[in-house]
């Protein structure tokens, strides 16, 4: 994935732990982009996960 895209995703994981966002909000917004955006989509969707998850947001339960 070119570093660009990295960025993005860094950024935009980082503002939504910022501003709030649930676990259950961010998915749902991955579950939109990977509809929207088809198959390709699915591993930005992971690494976007991955990104909200180090940045703090909440963590799929154990």
């Amino acid at each position: 994935m070119p570093t660009a895209v990295r960025v993005c995703l860094g950024f935009h994981a980082k503002a939504l732990v910022l501003l709030g966002a649930t676990r259950a909000e961010f998915i749902e917004m991955l579950e939109i982009a990977m509809y929207m955006g088809g198959g390709p989509s699915v591993m930005t969707a992971a690494e976007a996960l991955q990104a909200y998850e180090q940045f703090g947001g909440e963590r799929a339960a154990a």
